[in-house]
């Protein structure tokens, strides 16, 4: 298969937004305008889940094309936990979150790719556990304890993702006892990370 724009890591997320467009029978031209009904949409669902308040979430946009919104960590964690709380939000709201929930756990190579430490995480973890690499730095998990979704936002100050993000993660990962040190061994080896000799 020749690469496209379709394999592009955010091309799902275009299409999502454009199927919202399609089905509210909005522009479809201007679906990443910030004042669009699907944008406002997305931010109001940003806020719903992350505790913000719509005023004080700062958009920009990144190198997709689509607004990109300013969060805290402790926000950015708050709304993992949220999508993985069965006591959260209206009936068809929680309804949403399970099919996301769900559907990340039943296919995590298409949240991540063969072999990535998305897709490897959620093959390794039970729990409901699900996670969302991000950019610059950011990594984004949650998992369920009980009846509550507890949630992990992290971000490497730097934005080198590839180097730091990965061995904190599993680290974090290691500590909090949702992987053995044998399969969290094995996860880094995977991940192509050079051997620190030193």
């Amino acid at each position: 298969i020749r690469p496209s724009v379709l394999h592009n890591n955010c091309s799902g997320k275009h299409a999502g937004m454009l199927a919202l467009a399609k089905h509210w029978r909005v522009p479809l031209e201007t679906y990443l305008a910030s004042d669009h009904p699907v944008q406002k949409a997305v931010l109001e669902t940003l806020c719903a889940y992350t505790g913000a308040a719509p005023g004080s979430v700062l958009v920009g946009v990144d190198g997709c094309s689509a607004p990109t919104f300013a969060i805290s960590l402790r926000q950015a964690a708050g709304g993992y936990a949220r999508l993985l709380d069965p006591r959260f939000g209206s009936g068809s709201e929680r309804e949403a979150a399970q099919r996301v929930v769900y559907s990340m756990r039943g296919h995590p190579q298409m949240v991540g790719g063969t072999n990535r430490l998305d897709t490897r995480l959620m093959e390794s973890i039970g729990r409901f556990f699900i996670a969302k690499i991000g950019a610059e730095g950011f990594y984004g998990m949650a998992y369920r304890d009980g009846q509550r979704g507890v949630g992990i936002a992290l971000k490497i100050a730097d934005g080198d993702g590839e180097r730091a993000r990965t061995a904190a993660t599993v680290h974090l990962l290691c500590h909090l006892g949702l992987l053995g040190k044998d399969k969290a061994s094995e996860i880094l080896k995977s991940q192509g990370l050079p051997e620190v000799r030193n």
